[in-house]
């Protein structure tokens, strides 16, 4: 048997299944469940309601998505935060987060960031 996923039930959700199925605490998450839902038009507004009661249980949580979605086939790339190397750079340079990278990326000018990458490659 194959091992189970938060997107094996996601799967479940979406093909219909209408039977007794137990959900595995360990391995559900309501939180990407919920994402994968929003993904889609049709299931967006039945994720956002169901978001709004956070504190319900896994098994709850499933039994009311896989009652709720209408089963149809949903793909969708997830969306995924676009790399900047020179973030990195400056994460490394002024020992920081990426997050703080990033925010400072948008102030950094171009000359300052040429010499972040001479001094770093005269580092290593």
């Amino acid at each position: 048997m194959s091992k189970e996923t938060p997107f094996t039930y996601l799967n479940k959700i979406n093909s219909g299944d209408k039977s007794n199925i137990k959900v595995d605490s360990t391995v559900y998450n309501q939180f990407l469940i919920n994402r994968g839902l929003s993904l889609h038009i049709d299931t967006i507004a039945i994720a956002n309601e169901i978001n709004k009661y956070s504190k319900v249980d896994n098994q709850m949580h499933f039994d009311y998505l896989r009652y709720m979605v209408t089963p149809g086939k949903r793909w969708a790339k997830w969306p995924k935060p676009k790399q900047q190397p020179d973030a990195a750079l400056i994460s490394m340079y002024y020992n920081i987060s990426m997050v703080k990278a990033y925010d400072l990326l948008g102030i950094i000018d171009q000359h300052t960031l040429s010499q972040i990458k001479e001094e770093l490659e005269s580092i290593k």
